[in-house]
């Protein structure tokens, strides 16, 4: 239930960040530069924001055995403020997206 309301959440939030977005930055190279660094803030305060799920799986179960549910919460609010920022920010091709992303 919590994933599907933060799935809804994204949705609603994408479409007026990318008119924001698209309002402040005129320029798309502008736009895909600050989407960058939001990305990599993201990923250098929690470099898990940037799991996708396919290649560190043993990682994360590794590392949630850390983790508070208050580090869990904030490790998915991160990830939901990375993968909107790609969204709203520009990316077509998705090829930068957190759930896709490979390091």
């Amino acid at each position: 239930m919590p994933a599907t309301a933060a799935g809804l959440l994204l949705m609603m939030l994408t479409g007026p960040a990318r008119r924001r977005a698209q309002e402040y930055l005129r320029w798309p190279v502008l736009r895909a530069v600050v989407g960058g660094l939001i990305l990599g803030g993201c990923g250098a305060l929690a470099p898990l924001t940037l799991f996708s799920g396919h290649h560190q799986g043993q990682r994360l179960l590794d590392e949630v055995a850390n983790l508070t549910v208050w580090g869990l919460l904030a490790l998915a609010g991160l990830k939901l403020v990375a993968t909107l920022a790609v969204h709203a920010l520009g990316d077509r091709a998705r090829a930068a997206q957190p759930l896709a992303h490979d390091p």
